[in-house]
């Protein structure tokens, strides 16, 4: 920005006219103090007795279509009624080889988006800044699994997230890690060694809990908070994931890459390693959903893994009747009424149309089928005449269902379902977008935005814990509420079974009694309700005509004193 010491009529103008020159000035030639001057000067012709004196610099690393530039100096008049200090910088992008390959493409964004400035790294100017460096491109570039790992006293805060690039012309799709390290704690550790880290990261992975709902996100947050130092990082290389069924146990099996730079007399060192670890997805129950436990093997260099002591809670909450997990479900949206299905769909169409803005118009509604015979609604959504996006209804569930894209529509860059009970929306992480169709797993009764735009983190949630209104909820990959029993690092929770609410106070689930604290968690030891104390084993479960060290509970599980 400019800064200035007056704010007269004529110096506001003088500046916006400095601004709009330096801006429009290609960076990727001569950049210089004296190419800005001349431009400036050139610019400003018709202001008589204007003094310039300005330093400037324009930098762009090889491989990379993202450079950084700034201009710093003043402008003045002789009798100073204009004097202002030049203080601005800014992004320059050049452009991208359309002929290079999706890798190629790829290996570029990575290391164009890695020279973004600490405060431009928020979702939506990533994404903003993948579809600039993609213009004049077949690829298309969609971020997800952001994450943002603050800092602590003694840990860099941490940024990660996922860019799936997909070529258009054949479909072929390139997928890409960042973590980066941020802000910087109050006391660095500039004793931690590569090695340290190393096994830190290796030992956070092996005591990773996984299940069928896992996500990358939650591989990047437990890799995540272990940086002390600069020059230490880490990053996910090669994540690979397969279900759990009821025959067959499941995995994730993640790459992570960690490297350190230093520098001496000779120049630059840089350590690199890889760990290398699978875990395991137990096979399903009968009637439920894997169990988030999970046992591991590590390879490459985390030898340190192998001597991980990791604390396991081995509390089975609720097994008088089912596991935790063996009750897991979303809270489904297959019971809904035609009628209610066609009010959703009415609410997003009008809410999507809010977003897009001004000139929007809405289609008539045409109904397509999945290749497997599945029914699908579609309301296509115009602005000013031209297609940018459509809501989606499926009648039943399918593996795969093909939405075409009209051929002068505007680039979809996502799509995300609509979530009734919070309304809210989630992107969806399976969906493949080429400028002829989208193709999606659908839900029964579900609604789906293919969207022009990212959707605001305000309109948006991810998979893990959801506020809304006065309650808390539980979320799958799907957006989906989950019921029952739920663990998290800190512990269980009981959701219920009919909204997904998180529940507070007792619960009884099969013969026994449990007791959730206000935050929602699962209590055990004695418990003082009222003016009554009760005691809850270490599975949850109230104790009831027992004696507890030396203390009797009678058979409605209170404290006989």
């Amino acid at each position: 920005m400019l800064t200035k010491r007056k704010n007269t009529i004529e110096e506001d103008e003088i500046i916006s006219k400095i601004t709009n020159i330096i801006e429009a000035m290609d960076k990727s030639g001569e950049f210089t103090g004296t190419t800005v001057k001349d431009a400036v000067a050139d610019g400003l012709k018709d202001y008589n007795g204007l003094n310039i004196d300005v330093y400037a610099d324009a930098h762009c690393e090889n491989n990379s279509a993202l450079g950084s530039y700034m201009v710093s100096g003043y402008i003045y008049n002789d009798d100073r009624t204009i004097d202002s200090t030049i203080d601005l910088n800014g992004y320059f992008y050049k452009k991208i080889d359309p002929n290079k390959s999706i890798d190629d493409i790829g290996d570029c964004i990575s290391i164009s988006l890695s020279y973004l400035y600490e405060n431009n790294r928020d979702f939506e100017t990533i994404q903003n800044t993948i579809n600039k460096l993609l213009a004049g491109t077949s690829v298309k570039g969609v971020v997800s699994d952001y994450v943002d790992i603050p800092k602590t006293n003694t840990t860099f805060g941490e940024l990660a997230y996922k860019v799936k690039l997909t070529d258009t012309r054949n479909g072929l799709t390139n997928i890409i890690y960042s973590q980066q390290s941020t802000n910087e704690p109050r006391s660095i550790n500039s004793n931690q060694t590569f090695e340290e880290y190393k096994d830190a990261v290796a030992k956070s992975l092996n005591s990773l809990l996984v299940s069928n709902s896992s996500t990358i996100s939650d591989i990047e947050r437990a890799i995540a908070g272990k940086i002390q130092k600069w020059g230490i990082g880490g990053c996910i290389k090669d994540y690979s994931f397969t279900p759990a069924t009821i025959s067959k146990a499941g995995s994730v099996v993640v790459t992570v890459w960690v490297s350190e730079n230093s520098y001496n007399e000779n120049g630059k060192t840089v350590k690199d390693d890889e760990i290398k670890t699978t875990l395991i997805i137990p096979k399903l129950s009968s009637n439920g959903s894997g169990s988030g436990s999970s046992s591991h093997s590590s390879g490459g260099s985390s030898s340190s893994s192998n001597s991980s002591t990791s604390t396991t809670n081995t509390s089975t909450a609720g097994t008088s009747t089912n596991t935790a997990t063996e009750i897991t479900k979303p809270v489904s949206l297959a019971n809904m009424s035609k009628e209610a299905v066609k009010a959703v769909e009415a609410k997003v169409v009008s809410k999507i149309s809010t977003i897009i803005g001004e000139g929007v118009s809405v289609g008539q509604t045409k109904e397509i089928s999945a290749p497997d015979g599945n029914k699908l609604s579609v309301t296509p959504i115009a602005k000013e005449g031209k297609s940018t996006g459509a809501v989606i209804t499926a009648q039943a569930a399918s593996i795969q269902a093909i939405i075409p894209i009209d051929k002068n529509s505007e680039q979809v860059t996502a799509v995300y379902k609509y979530v009734p009970l919070l309304e809210k929306y989630i992107q969806v992480q399976d969906a493949v977008i080429t400028a002829e169709a989208i193709t999606l797993p659908v839900q029964a009764n579900a609604t789906y935005v293919a969207s022009p735009v990212a959707l605001s983190t305000t309109e948006t949630i991810k998979q893990g814990w959801v506020q809304s209104g006065d309650n808390w909820y539980m979320v799958n990959a799907k957006g989906d509420p989950l019921t029952g029993w739920q663990k998290d690092s800190a512990g269980w929770t009981y959701m219920s079974q009919t909204t997904g609410a998180m529940q507070t106070g007792w619960a009884k689930d099969g013969n026994s009694w449990y007791y959730l604290k206000n935050n929602g968690y699962m209590a055990t030891g004695w418990v003082k309700d009222g003016a009554t104390w009760y005691y809850c084993n270490a599975d949850g479960s109230m104790a009831a005509n027992t004696i507890i060290n030396g203390y009797k509970v009678g058979p409605n599980g209170a404290w006989i004193s």
